[in-house]
């Protein structure tokens, strides 16, 4: 659906007291373009990985930008690099440690979401975007 280096942050949130994601993830595109591709691909289309066949629903998430996604992280223990299921960056495909990567990209104390008075986009921005891949409720 995507190329590797079309993407620069990945995150399924893990319950660490099972062993199963949360059912949901988010996915940091460099470009429009290939989040509306992805969209326009995946959304309404069966997870097949999901033991309930259940339907997958994306939109654009809350939080947009890496740097956004990295300062999110920072103080979490989700980032902590010894925990498996942290969030992944990547650097034009290539994967970069967590603190390597919020050390490198985080410039302020803390990055602004780009997000309508509702809480969530109405319209991709321009810049990068997030997608939030969930099951649908249906």
């Amino acid at each position: 659906y995507a190329s590797i280096q079309s993407f620069d942050f990945v995150y399924v949130p893990w319950d660490r007291h099972s062993t199963h994601n949360m059912g949901f993830g988010f996915v940091n595109f460099l470009e429009p373009a290939a989040a509306h591709r992805v969209r326009d691909l995946m959304n309404d289309t069966l997870w097949l990985k999901d033991a309930r066949c259940r339907r997958m629903s994306i939109f654009p998430s809350r939080l947009q930008g890496l740097e956004a996604n990295l300062t999110r992280y920072n103080d979490s223990n989700v980032g902590d690099p010894d925990f498996a299921h942290c969030p992944k960056v990547l650097s034009q495909g290539v994967p970069l440690l967590l603190r390597t990567a919020i050390e490198k990209y985080c410039t302020k104390p803390r990055a602004s979401a780009l997000v309508s008075s509702s809480g969530v986009p109405s319209e991709f921005p321009t810049t990068q975007v997030q997608l939030c891949f969930t099951p649908s409720q249906r």
